[in-house]
């Protein structure tokens, strides 16, 4: 009588099944780390942009102005795709803050000597993409600054990936704007 080496059908079904489970379970453990990762890195990021505006306001005596009426993105290197995502935060323009630490050469508002910008990647939150963080220098009366020497504080609003995320920095969660599976955190 002669055999048959090999596996059957079914028994090949099941091993197939058995990885395609085990996969699904790491992807979904991985996707949250990069959901970690990221947040962890915009959280370390608008620091960083905090002590380089702090640090601006102690050598010049006021916050750098906005370049239009309802504020601009921060990064370096934006593509149409991380302006675009940017604007999609509250109160934000998709307007790149080129005078305030990107242009070429440097001016008055040059943030570049006190910080390295770095370029953001956008995230989806129920496909609706957002990226940036969205710098509005505040005048004196609490309004939208347009002229340097009255910008005396500013407001900067960035999205964390997850609902009830820590915002860090001393931000605090936009209560009045929120988005299921994101925190807009305000400083």
């Amino acid at each position: 009588m002669k055999t048959q080496k090999g596996f059957t059908i079914i028994e090949l079904i099941v091993v197939i099944a058995i990885i395609a489970v085990l996969a699904a379970i790491v992807m979904i453990n991985v996707s949250g780390y990069i959901a970690k990762a990221r947040n962890v890195k915009r959280i370390s990021d608008v620091g960083n942009y905090v002590k380089a505006l702090n640090m601006y306001y102690a050598d010049k005596g006021h916050f750098p102005n906005n370049d239009n009426s309802i504020g601009c993105c921060l990064g370096k290197g934006m593509s149409s795709d991380v302006l675009s995502a940017c604007g999609n935060l509250p109160d934000h323009s998709n307007v790149k803050c080129d005078t305030l630490g990107f242009s070429t050469p440097a001016n008055e508002n040059d943030l570049t000597e006190y910080y390295a910008s770095p370029v953001d990647t956008p995230f989806s939150v129920l496909s609706v993409k957002f990226a940036g963080y969205n710098y509005t220098a505040i005048d004196k009366g609490g309004g939208t600054c347009h002229s340097a020497p009255d910008c005396q504080n500013f407001i900067l609003v960035y999205v964390l990936q997850g609902s009830n995320q820590a915002c860090g920095n001393g931000a605090s969660e936009d209560l009045a704007n929120k988005i299921t599976g994101a925190t807009i955190c305000r400083i």
